[in-house]
Parts: C-alpha cells; sequence; structure tokens
C-alpha cells in the first residue's frame, strides 16, 4: 500500500483550472496506442463546466486565448490525462498484504472478515474517506469500484464522491451463497436494495456518478441472483455490470462444478444475461478460445490487474490476445486492491510489464490503456480519455526529473521509478479534487 502521499491542501482542492500553459501530452488515437499529441509549451483552455475548448501549442494561439490568466507549469511538471482504475475494492484497502496461497483461502480468511465490518457506521466513514483521498492522490480521476452488501456503504461512497471529486463506478455488493453469514442476504433483498440505490444515485453529481451491478462472482450467486441482476440489466441498459471472471484455476472448476450445464465460465454469465457492452470482467486470465469469442461477440470488457494477479500467483494474462486476434475486445487495467499492492496506476503499469516475461509493452502502450483505452472500455471515450476538445478536463499534474524532456523518457520514469509522490495536482472536470502543498501558491 502507498503512503507517501501529503494531505489534500483544504483551500486548494475545489478551485476551478480554467487555463493551463506548460508541457502536456495525451494519447489521440484509440486504436493507435503509439499516436501521442507532445506538446513542450502547450495552452488547454477549459471551460465553466470544466470542458476542453482549447489544445495546443502557446504561441498558435489565438490573442484571447493567450491573456486568460494561466496555471503555469515548472518546467519539471507535466498534464497528463487522469488516470483510470477499472477494477479496485474499497473494504480491502485496509487488509493490503495478507497472504494466502490462493484466491478462496485468502477470501475466507482476509477479506471476507474485513467487509464484514463495514456493518460498523465508524468503519464505513473512516474507510471511505481514506480510500478516496489516497485514490485521488494516487493520480486516479475514474474509478469502478467494489463495495461490500451494506447498502450504508453504498450512500457513503457515492456521498464522499460527490464532495470530493471522482467519477465514480460502484454499487451493492451481491452475494447470496458460499460466504459467510454476514455477508449472505436473500436475493429478493439484494436485488431490491441495489435497484433502489441505482435509481437514487445513477447519473449524479453531474454524471460523474455511475451505478453498476456488481455480483460478486459466479460462485457467489445463486441461479435465482443472477437472474434476478440479468433481468435488472435489461430493465436498465445504460447500467453498469462489473463482476470478477477466470481468475485462478481452482476457481475455474469450482464454477465448472456448480454450474454443470454451463460450457464454460463466461458461459454462466451469458446465460442469465450479464454479458454485453458495459459488462466489465475483471481478471480474465484463463479463458478458452470460445470465451474469448464470446466476449468479443458481446462487446464485454475484460480488466487486467497485473499486480493482483503476481500477488496471488494467478497466472498471467494473455495481454497479446488484446492486440492480436482480439483486438476489438474492450480492455483497460485495475489496481484490485488489496490483492494489488497499490492504488497507484503506475505501479499497475509497471506490473503488466513485468507480467510479459517474452514481449515488451511501449510506456505509450501502457499509459494508453490506463487512459484512452480504459475510457472505451467504460464507453466514456466521448468525454474523458485524453485532451480532445470537448470533452472533460479531467488531469493530473506529474513532476518528474528535470533532466526528463521527451515524451518516452517522461512515461518511462514515472512507470518505473514513479509513485504517488510524483502525482501533485488531480483535476475532475475542471476542479482540483486533489493537491500537492508544493503547488498550492500556483493555485488562482
Amino acid at each position: 500500500m502507498q503512503t507517501h502521499h501529503t494531505p489534500l491542501l483544504q483551500s486548494v482542492v475545489g478551485s476551478c483550472i480554467r487555463a493551463v500553459r506548460g508541457r502536456m501530452a495525451h494519447p489521440v488515437d484509440l486504436n493507435d496506442s503509439q499516436d501521442w499529441q507532445y506538446l513542450e509549451d502547450g495552452l488547454l483552455i477549459a471551460d465553466v463546466k470544466g470542458n476542453i475548448i482549447h489544445l495546443g501549442a502557446f504561441e498558435a494561439a489565438d490573442t484571447q486565448y493567450k491573456s486568460l490568466n494561466c496555471f503555469q507549469l515548472g518546467p519539471e511538471m507535466t498534464l497528463l490525462p487522469g488516470l483510470i482504475d477499472l477494477h479496485t475494492h474499497l473494504p480491502q484497502y485496509s487488509v493490503t498484504g495478507a497472504q494466502e496461497a490462493s484466491l478462496l483461502e485468502w477470501l475466507e480468511k482476509h477479506i471476507f472478515p474485513v467487509e464484514a465490518s463495514f456493518e460498523n457506521a465508524s468503519v464505513v466513514g473512516a474507510q471511505t474517506a481514506q480510500f478516496l483521498k489516497a485514490l485521488l492522490a494516487a493520480g486516479t480521476t475514474t474509478a469502478a469500484v467494489f463495495l461490500t452488501v451494506h447498502p450504508p456503504l453504498v450512500d457513503a461512497v457515492f456521498q464522499a464522491a460527490s464532495a470530493v471529486g471522482p467519477r465514480l463506478i460502484t454499487g451493492l455488493n451481491l452475494m447470496d451463497c458460499n460466504g459467510p453469514k454476514t455477508l449472505l442476504r436473500s436475493p429478493k433483498s439484494l436485488l431490491a436494495d441495489t435497484e433502489a440505490l441505482c435509481t437514487q444515485w445513477h447519473g449524479q453529481n453531474r454524471g460523474k456518478l455511475f451505478y453498476a451491478w456488481m455480483p460478486r462472482f459466479a460462485l457467489s450467486c445463486s441461479p435465482e441472483l443472477l437472474a434476478g441482476v440479468g433481468a435488472l440489466r435489461e430493465k436498465y441498459p445504460d447500467v453498469y455490470l462489473h463482476t470478477h471472471l477466470s481468475e485462478q484455476l481452482s476457481e475455474i472448476r469450482a464454477v465448472s462444478q456448480t454450474f454443470p450445464d454451463c460450457p464454460h465460465y463466461a458461459g454462466v454469465y451469458e446465460q442469465f444475461g450479464l454479458l454485453g457492452p458495459k459488462s466489465l470482467f475483471a481478471h480474465s486470465i484463463h479463458l478458452s478460445q470460445a470465451e474469448w469469442e464470446t466476449i468479443q461477440e458481446s462487446d464485454s470488457s475484460v480488466i487486467h490487474c497485473p499486480s493482483a494477479n503476481f500477488f496471488l500467483k494467478s497466472g498471467r494474462f494473455p495481454w497479446e490476445k488484446l492486440n492480436t486476434d482480439f483486438k476489438n475486445i474492450p480492455m483497460g487495467l485495475g489496481s484490485d486492491v488489496g490483492a494489488g499492492p497499490s492504488l497507484c496506476m503506475f505501479d499497475v503499469m509497471r506490473d503488466a510489464q513485468y507480467m510479459q516475461p517474452d514481449s515488451l509493452i511501449s510506456v505509450r502502450q501502457l499509459f494508453h490503456a490506463a487512459t484512452l483505452r480504459a475510457a472505451h472500455a467504460l464507453q466514456l471515450e466521448s468525454e474523458i480519455g485524453n485532451f480532445k476538445p470537448g470533452k472533460a478536463f479531467d488531469a493530473i499534474v506529474v513532476q518528474t526529473s528535470p533532466s526528463k524532456t521527451q515524451l518516452d523518457e517522461i512515461l518511462a520514469e514515472l512507470i518505473y521509478t514513479g509513485d504517488d509522490r510524483n502525482v501533485l495536482m488531480n483535476v475532475v472536470q475542471g476542479e482540483v479534487a486533489y493537491c500537492r502543498a508544493s503547488l498550492s501558491n500556483s493555485i488562482k
């Protein structure tokens, strides 16, 4: 777990930034991860709603833009798109580093007990604040977050996110079997609660909050519960579906025994109508050829969680498949805290490289997967992911060595030697969500 970040500077958080001048870079093409725009002296302008209206070289800008009072980046600073974490767990943040031989043992001994503690209101408040603060300090502007079976936690997280800024995709954790009694609820009560929470929160906070149906994974859900989720998905087609798929071989064997009539693990979700656009499947490591084809045909998204896969010895995600045979499958990266040890997506990108022993993933590819490609997995590429005019001004200001002046050098330093201490500022929809003290005097 990263603990390096400085506290939020309350006098700056919530301030609006309308003009930034300095070094900036962003991926341009969804289908070409190498295509980036890099401006050594750029100018970005956002309107009062926090949407980008101009991006280009400062010298080429109109006089009206040049005359604006800009937030001037220092020579060691770079403006990059905000990072997108497609899979993480708020309740597991406090037990990061707990180790067991298998996923199912890890859940039983460490994760289920800590999730049960969220029945306590004081735990909900303290852990929610700590997690969101760390998420912003790590440079994440959008996150898909797993919670627990407790509705008050869902309300608390959405309320806190409304106050401090990040885009959030989350919902009630759904599980009614194969778990401790303290975390199991009836399908009827779970489905009623999750629908009520969805109607209350989906699309709130200027469209920055999104609801997700979140069956924990196939083993923790009865056919009745999965069928109910499928019915909700059909009733609310713009709501996300977020779950786990094919993380470990022992898990896959258990799913096969539990659902013997399904051809494979992905087929369980397909049977209950859970595949399709806006369906996010975390891990997806050990998929068969038929499963990859099923995922692609349904336009579902997969989420690579390299740090967690490494920690739990789950296996190697077939990155090359997502760039060759199945390049049309939307994909992004997830920190998967607490199996993953860090919320910082620089660490996740580094682990994604380390988990591929026979192929080189370029630094541009890695950042592309944590920005524009991830936005596409959420079907939000028209709103976030880069700095094209018309999109929301979601960005981070990062600090690197003054000697690093080329784009690949900057990205490489962040990935291979960086962490959350390199994040100086986090901006969501034009508002400062996090700022280190060293930048406070620069905010106008």
